[in-house]
């Protein structure tokens, strides 16, 4: 009994039935409903789903056969995958590739075989949806193939629908293992931060207390300036670190969610986001610009609001490398909101940075790399309820505004 010649794309066809994770696996009754409408519509005996193995021939689903398997040396499918079209074999003990097939002469007495491919997307065959008798019978008609097709197409679908399932429940499951990785090193992440903080700012104190002496010496008086700046950068950076960490946490599912009656104050919270940053411009020779022309307040946290700006005008500083940022606040024509808008002048967002604003997770590494702060922004404007608008003109710059509810000054207490 000669076995079938390997197809020229063995090695293909077999990665792409492993790929299916279909092999072994439990019944299923969409393919068990479809093989036995096979072998009720051609009147046989013997209906199998076939998938070839590199030395199996394994049926995904059965009619009229008990065994789940047999060696791929015996497997008439091992034939039928190098053929471009159904194989039907109409005398096996008149054909030499079958005559002594142990299918042919025991027990099961195969007289009659006809098989139709399983051909996946990329055209590689899995296997075949074939029909036994034990039987002599004529040749199927073309109405009769074409039915066979069909119902192979179908069983075919299934496989796919299988893999698409299989390649969703490894995604979640991946998903999964990564929050819980991502909650796990949160605390620790948080310790790394807080501790050489919680230090800066002890030394700051130190440094604060041994300049503040009444001494009228010049050079003190600098150091003094130097101290402030110092204390108010340590508050505000580690009062960052630790909203930063928040969002992180909300982002994967670990948090409360945040006070829904705080107010801020654009003004205090503009000018000392101004004062911290516009040095950092200076250095790399940009200007920072605050446009602020009345005292304005609106609903959110004025912790997570800072948090925000100070973001998108490090992006702004770290991507823009040159001109004005700029830095305003106005109500809408109705009073009922305040835009508040970080614009730079540098090259402008690439068109598929677009994607910031949705809600999806970002997974392209260029985009992280470019401007992966915003995504920080935008997890907080999901928690304070705040609208996120992005225009962007290559080459020309960036303005990036945060829409939010106005408070009305006189509502806020002195």
């Amino acid at each position: 009994m000669p076995a079938a010649p390997l197809p020229l794309n063995e090695a293909a066809r077999l990665a792409a039935l492993r790929r299916y994770g279909i092999l072994d696996s439990e019944s299923s009754p969409a393919f068990d409903a479809l093989t036995r409408l096979a072998a009720r519509l051609f009147d046989v005996p013997v209906a199998v789903v076939s998938l070839v193995d590199e030395d199996r021939q394994w049926f995904k689903a059965r009619v009229g056969m008990d065994a789940c398997q047999t060696p791929r040396d015996h497997a008439f499918c091992a034939w039928a995958l190098l053929e471009p079209d159904i194989l039907e074999v109409l005398d096996p003990l008149g054909d030499p590739r079958f005559a002594d097939n142990p299918l042919v002469t025991g027990d099961m007495r195969v007289r009659y075989y006809a098989g139709a491919p399983l051909i996946n997307p990329d055209g590689l065959v899995m296997g075949t949806l074939c029909l036994f008798d034990t039987r002599l019978r004529p040749a199927l008609s073309e109405q009769q193939r074409e039915t066979l097709r069909t119902l192979a197409d179908a069983v075919m679908g299934e496989l796919n629908q299988h893999a698409a399932r299989l390649q969703s429940d490894l995604a979640l499951s991946a998903a999964r293992d990564l929050n819980t990785l991502a909650r796990e090193r949160l605390s620790g992440l948080a310790e790394s931060f807080n501790t050489p903080l919680t230090a800066l700012l002890g030394y700051g104190q130190l440094l604060y207390s041994a300049t503040h002496t009444g001494s009228s010496d010049p050079k003190l008086e600098t150091l003094g300036r130097y101290a402030d700046a110092i204390q108010s950068a340590g508050k505000s950076l580690l009062e960052l670190v630790n909203t930063t960490l928040e969002a992180m946490r909300a982002h994967h599912g670990s948090i409360d969610q945040n006070n829904a009656g705080s107010v801020a104050n654009l003004h205090s919270l503009l000018d000392e986001v101004h004062t911290l940053t516009a040095p950092l411009a200076e250095q790399r020779g940009m200007t920072m610009r605050l446009s602020l022309t009345s005292p304005l307040w609106v609903k959110g946290d004025p912790i997570r609001l800072k948090q925000m700006v100070l973001a998108l005008v490090a992006n702004a500083l770290k991507h823009a490398g040159r001109g004005v940022i700029d830095l305003n606040a106005h109500p809408s024509d109705d009073g009922r909101t305040i835009t508040l808008t970080v614009s730079d002048q540098g090259p402008g967002l690439p068109p598929a940075m677009a994607s910031l604003l949705d809600p999806a997770p970002l997974t392209d590494p260029a985009l992280l790399a470019h401007r992966g702060g915003l995504t920080v922004v935008r997890t907080m404007a999901a928690m304070q309820g705040f609208g996120l608008a992005v225009t962007s003109t290559p080459g020309i710059g960036c303005m990036i505004q945060i829409n939010a509810r106005r408070h009305q000054p006189e509502l806020v207490s002195a």
